[in-house]
C-alpha cells in the first residue's frame, strides 16, 4: 500500500510537467543533460534533487514499472469450471501465489498452453468414459475402470492447484487407459461368447445365459450373442430328450427292439428342432441312425437265408438286395444275393412256363406272349417257350383283328372291308380247338357278315320342291329327284342325304343304317332356308 501511496503521490507530482512525445522527451532530456553540466558550477551544493525533469522523468518510469508487476503478481489466472473436475482457488493459494516469485512471460506461457492441452485431454477423457459407461464397464473391467477414474481425479487436484502440466499428465494416463479398455471390448465379447458356447456345450443353461446377458449388455444387437441365448433358454428341455434317448439306446443294446430306436429318434428330431446347431444331439443321431440301419441289415440277412432254404426265391431276393442297399459293400449279402437268383433262375423259367400256359388256357394271349418272352429272355435255347411264342403271337394277332373288325360292324358296307372280314372267319374257323372266345367272335363275325346281306327299310320326306341326292361311301350317288315322301330297300352303311333348291341354302344330313335293324328308318330333307336370309344371319 505504501508503494501504489508513493505512485499516486507521484502522479500527482508531475501533473504540472508537460507531456511531449518519446523524441521530444529524448531531446529534451539530452538538453536537461547539457544544461546540468553547464549550470552545476554555478548552482549551489543545497538545491534539491528533485527540480530537476530528468530526475522526474526517471522515478515516474521506475514507479510505473514497479505498478505493472505488482498488477501482474497480485492478479489471480483466471479458472475454468469444466464439469466437477475445475472449483475455485482457495485463498490460501492465493496468497502464496501472490507471495511467489515473479513469472517470467515465457513461463506463463508454458503454463498457458499446458492448461489448453489439459482441457481438451479432458474432453476426450469425458467422451470415453460416457461411451464406456454406456459399454457397461463397470460389469467386465470395473477395476481398471476405477483406476482410470483415479488418475483422472489426481489429474483434476493438479488442476484445482492450477498446476497444468501435471494435472494434463494424469488426465493422459487416464486417457491411455481408458483408450486399452476400449480396444479390449471386442476381445472381452469374443471370450464372453467362447464361454457361453463352452457352457452350452458342458450342459450347463445358467452359466451361458450370463454369459451371452453379459456381451448384450455391451452389444444389444450382437447376433452371436442373441443365437446363444435363445439357446441356452432351451438347452434344459433339449438335454432332458437327449437323456431319453441315450436311454432307450442302452436298452436297445440289451433287448435288440427295434422299437426302442425309433423312440430314440423321434426324440432326438425333437431336440434337433429346438436347437439345429447342437453338435453333440447331431452324433447322437448319427450313433442311433447306425445301430438302426444294422438292426435292418440283420434282420434283411436273416429273412433271407430262411426264404432261400425253403425255395421260397423271390423273397429271398427282395431281402437280400434289402440288405445290400443297406450295406452296398457287404461282401456276405452280395454272395447270398447271387446264390438266391442263380437257385431261382430254374424255379423261376419253369413258373414263368407253366403262367403262360394258363394264359394260353384262358385265351389271355396278350400275358401268354410276355411270359414266353421272359423265358426266352433269361433261356433262349427254351423250346418249348419258343413253339410258345409263335402260337401265342399268332392268336394274338387273330384275336385284336377279331375285336377290331366287331367293334365297327358298317365299315363292312365297303368291299374290301367285307373281303377282308370274311378271309379272317375263314381263318378263324381253320383254328382247331380254338377255344370258347374264339367260338363266340367267329359266331358274332358270321352273323354281322349275314346282317350285311339283308336290306333295311327307309323312308325320306321331303317338300317336292328340292333336289334330293342320296349317296353311299364308296358307291356313286343317286338321284332322287323331287318328291314328298319315298320308300327306299338298303342296305347297312353309311349314307349322305344331299338337298339342292335354287335361291335357298344346301342341306346335308348323315345317316346310319346298323345291321339286323328291323324297324322302318324315316328321315326328313329339304331346303327351306333362303340364301339371302342365310347371308343376314352370317352378317
Amino acid at each position: 500500500m505504501t508503494e501504489i501511496t508513493d505512485v499516486k503521490n507521484a502522479a500527482q507530482r508531475i501533473k504540472a510537467v508537460e507531456y511531449s512525445s518519446p523524441s521530444q522527451q529524448s531531446d529534451k532530456s539530452a538538453d536537461i543533460s547539457k544544461a546540468s553540466v553547464l549550470s552545476s558550477a554555478k548552482s549551489s551544493s543545497n538545491t534539491p534533487w528533485w527540480y530537476s525533469q530528468f530526475n522526474l522523468m526517471l522515478v515516474l518510469f521506475g514507479l510505473l514499472g514497479i505498478a505493472v508487476i505488482l498488477f501482474i503478481t497480485l492478479t489471480p489466472s483466471p479458472t475454468t469450471q469444466i464439469g466437477e473436475l475445475a472449483s475455485d482457488v482457495d485463498p490460501a493459494d492465493s496468497s502464496a501465489s501472490s507471495n511467489s516469485d515473479e513469472v517470467s512471460p515465457w513461463n506463463e506461457t508454458r503454463r498457458a498452453q499446458a492448461r489448453t492441452d489439459a482441457q481438451e485431454i479432458l474432453s476426450n477423457l469425458l467422451d470415453s468414459k460416457k461411451f464406456l459407461e454406456d459399454k457397461k464397464v463397470e460389469i467386465w473391467a470395473p477395476i481398471e475402470f476405477a483406476q482410470a477414474l483415479n488418475e483422472a481425479e489426481q489429474g483434476d487436484e493438479f488442476y484445482k492447484l492450477q498446476d497444468f502440466q501435471q494435472a494434463l499428465s494424469f488426465y493422459q494416463l487416464a486417457v491411455d487407459k481408458l483408450d486399452h479398455m476400449y480396444k479390449q471390448i471386442p476381445i472381452y465379447v469374443q471370450a464372453k461368447l467362447a464361454e457361453g458356447q463352452q457352457a452350452i456345450d458342458d450342459g450347463k443353461s445358467q452359466l451361458a445365459n450370463t454369459a451371452f446377458n453379459t456381451v448384450l449388455e455391451i452389444e444389444p444387437n450382437n447376433f452371436s450373442a442373441l443365437s446363444g441365448l435363445g439357446r441356452a433358454k432351451i438347452l434344459d428341455q433339449v438335454l432332458q430328450l437327449s437323456h431319453a434317448a441315450d436311454v432307450e439306446q442302452q436298452l436297445f443294446l440289451e433287448q435288440d427292439d427295434e422299437s426302442l430306436l425309433v423312440s430314440a429318434l423321434q426324440k432326438l428330431n425333437e431336440a434337433l428342432s429346438l436347437d439345429q446347431q447342437n453338435a453333440d444331439l447331431l452324433a447322437q443321431l448319427n450313433t442311433i441312425t447306425g445301430l438302426q440301419r444294422d438292426k435292418q441289415y440283420r434282420d434283411a440277412m436273416t429273412k433271407g437265408f430262411r426264404a432261400l432254404f425253403s425255395n421260397s426265391y423271390s423273397t429271398a431276393n427282395s431281402a437280400f438286395a434289402a440288405a445290400l442297399k443297406l450295406n452296398p459293400d457287404d461282401k456276405t449279402a452280395s454272395l447270398a444275393y447271387q446264390q438266391s437268383l442263380a437257385s431261382n433262375k430254374t424255379s423261376s423259367l419253369q413258373s414263368l412256363l407253366s403262367r403262360a400256359k394258363n394264359f394260353e388256357s384262358s385265351e389271355d394271349w396278350q400275358n401268354a406272349l410276355s411270359n414266353y418272352r421272359a423265358v426266352l429272355s433269361r433261356d433262349s435255347n427254351q423250346v418249348q417257350a419258343k413253339l410258345g411264342e409263335i402260337r401265342s403271337n399268332a392268336r394274338y394277332q387273330l384275336d385284336a383283328e377279331l375285336r377290331n373288325t366287331l367293334s365297327d360292324t358298317l365299315s363292312l358296307s365297303k368291299s374290301a372291308q367285307k373281303t377282308q372280314a370274311q378271309q379272317l372267319l375263314a381263318d378263324a374257323q381253320g383254328i382247331r380247338n380254338g377255344g370258347p372266345k374264339l367260338a363266340n367272335q367267329i359266331a358274332q363275325l358270321q352273323k354281322v357278315l349275314t346282317q350285311n346281306e339283308a336290306t333295311i327299310k327307309v323312308q325320306i320326306s321331303s317338300d317336292a320342291i328340292t333336289e334330293v341326292t342320296l349317296s353311299k361311301e364308296g358307291s356313286n350317288q343317286i338321284q332322287l329327284g323331287r318328291f314328298n315322301s319315298k320308300n327306299l330297300a338298303l342296305k347297312p352303311g353309311r349314307y349322305v342325304l344331299s338337298g339342292v333348291r335354287f335361291g335357298f341354302r344346301d342341306v346335308r344330313q348323315e345317316i346310319e343304317l346298323l345291321p339286323g335293324n328291323t324297324e322302318l328308318q324315316t328321315f326328313e330333307l329339304s331346303c327351306d332356308q333362303p340364301i339371302s336370309v342365310s347371308l343376314q344371319e352370317s352378317r
